[in-house]
């Protein structure tokens, strides 16, 4: 084989990463080749999505996937006594989840938590509808209109599948099968600290008119997620 077909074919070794990672996760489990070609282009990929599209390449080695995490450039303003943040890229997007979404990924992420903490060797990382509804009603102030919050809390749990957080088992299951990456978006501090909150709203120590005015400071941010965006391609 020549080195011009090599060449060419570690092009598209690449290629198909950098288009597989723009799309979302990137795991061993479902693209084995890909990974293999990841762990061996890893500096290369890195260079590519830092210096062309302002984003961390994140490798998780223990569960075995990779994704994309933005990386703002920090600038400071003589101006003004504050620092901006730019995000020049326009194929991607930024990640950020509303205060529904924000509630259900830390009722997921506490059963991860859970699964986690239990002595098994064998880890079933799944997740039901019914659980996350209990969940909701356990902890969360009580809703006005329950068919409406059910509606909502399924809105919810389909952007998580969208964004690969949670998989559902098969097309008509409410089984939802946990993804590690939800680590990564959600800490341990933050999953605390958002329950805390919640603690403190129920208890009536929080100082704000309604649950929904948390949302910005509940809401999971500082784990930043970068999505393909389609309309830039038309």
């Amino acid at each position: 084989m020549s080195l011009e077909i090599v060449s060419n074919n570690q092009k598209v070794e690449r290629r198909n990463i950098y288009i597989q990672l723009i799309k979302g996760i990137l795991s061993y489990e479902e693209h084995p080749s890909l990974w293999v070609h990841l762990e061996q282009y890893e500096q290369e990929i890195k260079y590519f999505f830092t210096e062309n599209l302002n984003s961390d390449l994140v490798i998780d080695r223990h569960w075995k996937f990779a994704f994309l995490k933005s990386a703002n450039i920090e600038v400071e303003n003589q101006h003004i006594d504050e620092k901006l943040f730019i995000t020049p890229m326009t194929l991607i997007n930024k990640k950020h989840f509303r205060f529904k979404t924000s509630a259900v990924l830390f009722i997921i992420r506490e059963k991860y938590e859970h699964i986690l903490n239990e002595q098994n060797k064998i880890f079933n990382f799944i997740i039901t509808k019914d659980e996350i509804y209990n969940r909701w009603m356990a902890i969360m102030p009580k809703a006005n209109n329950e068919i409406e919050l059910k509606k909502n809390i399924q809105v919810s749990i389909n952007d998580l599948v969208l964004i690969g957080v949670i998989k559902r088992q098969k097309e008509d299951s409410d089984l939802y099968t946990i993804h590690p990456i939800i680590q990564h978006i959600m800490n341990i501090q933050t999953m605390n600290e958002f329950l805390n909150k919640i603690i403190k709203y129920n208890k009536g120590e929080e100082q704000t008119t309604s649950i929904e005015e948390m949302k910005l400071e509940m809401a999971v941010e500082e784990e930043t997620l970068v999505t393909f965006n389609d309309e830039n391609l038309e």
